[in-house]
């Protein structure tokens, strides 16, 4: 559903504020997106006969989606850019069981994973017809780090923006904000290894073990700005972290806002 208004210029700023205040109200914690699957599959089974049988389901379409399957702890081994650079073809394997999949409009500089990275799929299944042959094509609607914590990361993230807006933080948010010494030195050495390079939020939280989350890493980022150890750039699904030149030894513990996480 779309929906559309005309304003007056001069009436921008008072909108601005009266939808922010109704939003604040009505919805204060905005639901995160989620992806239901139908079923977990064993790549070993997938097949074209599999793929025929969802056409008793037709039509697809609003009240009626495509079925969306789950393929967990997927190894990717392969990226080959297809249609120009447009799309890509990924390879991955599983237990012996060696499988490609489409990743439609998106660019190999715009896909955050590398070969070795294990990787949870949502991928949708259609049998096509070329030349009087039919093939299976995977096609692969969403992607995660097998070992990243969708709802632990995303409670962490609201914390954050919760620590952003400057509202109330409860315990639980500073504890899913404050990022420990071991944390911070983790996430300090992994910035050293990729300084100035964007780095996708998700694959980057993934490398750093489960204790750190992407709240923690965002929170690590400011307390680093304010000590004048980085300089940080927040690029939507990504960021960008900068090494700062710096001279002798800085106390971290002196961060006020590493301060206000931790209680002090």
């Amino acid at each position: 559903m779309a929906a559309g208004i005309t304003l007056k210029p001069e009436n921008i700023d008072a909108f601005r504020k009266a939808i922010n205040a109704y939003a604040a109200e009505k919805f204060p914690q905005m639901p995160a997106q989620a992806v239901t699957l139908d079923c977990r599959l064993n790549p070993a089974a997938l097949s074209v006969s599999m793929a025929e049988t969802l056409s008793a389901l037709e039509p697809f379409g609003n009240g009626n989606p495509q079925p969306l399957f789950g393929l967990f702890g997927m190894e990717l081994i392969d990226i080959a850019p297809v249609g120009g650079g447009s799309h890509l073809r990924l390879t991955f394997e599983k237990s012996g069981t060696v499988m490609t999949a489409m990743r439609f409009n998106t660019k190999a500089e715009d896909f955050p994973y590398m070969p070795g990275d294990r990787l949870d799929l949502a991928v949708q299944l259609e049998a096509r017809e070329y030349r009087g042959q039919k093939s299976l094509t995977v096609i692969v609607r969403d992607i995660k780090p097998t070992d990243f914590d969708t709802e632990k990361n995303i409670a962490s993230l609201q914390s954050f923006e919760k620590w952003q807006r400057g509202d109330g933080l409860t315990k639980d948010d500073k504890a899913r904000l404050c990022p420990s010494r071991d944390d911070l030195a983790a996430v300090y050495r992994a910035l050293r290894a990729v300084s100035g390079t964007p780095c996708d939020t998700v694959r980057f939280v993934s490398k750093l073990g489960r204790d750190i989350t992407v709240g923690k890493l965002l929170a690590a980022l400011e307390v680093f700005s304010e000590r004048g150890l980085v300089k940080t750039e927040l690029l939507g699904d990504r960021f960008k972290a900068e090494l700062s030149a710096t001279s002798g030894k800085t106390d971290i513990s002196l961060s006020p806002k590493l301060m206000e996480l931790s209680g002090l």
